[in-house]
């Protein structure tokens, strides 16, 4: 009988402990559809971005499609204020809508090639917790 009743104890704290992050998980994530980091804002600027590379990204496992890693330096039409932003001499990589190195499709859907030069935004961290800098391509985005 003791033996039954540690059992059961145990089975209760773990049930327990397993509720309690459930319930913990729903108060981090806000049912108004905003991110766990709050609400955050951006200030843009205009500018151009050139691509300066494109390679082979490296493959996972899952039988994909070959996927590129597209490089690109941006360059900005107006003084950005902010300090922490710096984008002279780097070069960022280019996702597709997914978040992911892009594949060959939509290379060739946005004529993608070494040299092309893009119309695009910056977007700087102005309140929240989110990513700091973003960067906005309207004609790279799908037609639906």
């Amino acid at each position: 009988m003791n033996r039954f009743s540690c059992k059961t104890v145990f089975l209760s704290i773990f049930t327990l402990c397993g509720l309690f992050l459930l319930l913990a998980c729903g108060w981090a994530a806000s049912g108004d559809g905003r991110a766990v980091g709050g609400a955050c804002s951006y200030k843009t600027y205009a500018g151009r971005a050139t691509i300066v590379s494109i390679s082979k990204a490296p493959q996972d496992n899952r039988n994909q499609s070959a996927r590129f890693d597209v490089r690109f330096s941006f360059e900005s039409s107006e003084t950005i204020e902010e300090r922490f932003v710096k984008l002279d001499g780097r070069t960022f990589s280019l996702y597709d809508e997914s978040f992911r190195h892009p594949d060959e499709t939509f290379l060739k859907t946005h004529e993608l090639s070494v040299g092309k030069v893009l119309p695009g935004s910056v977007l700087v961290i102005k309140k929240g917790t989110c990513t700091p800098v973003l960067f906005d391509f309207p004609t790279l985005k799908s037609q639906k």
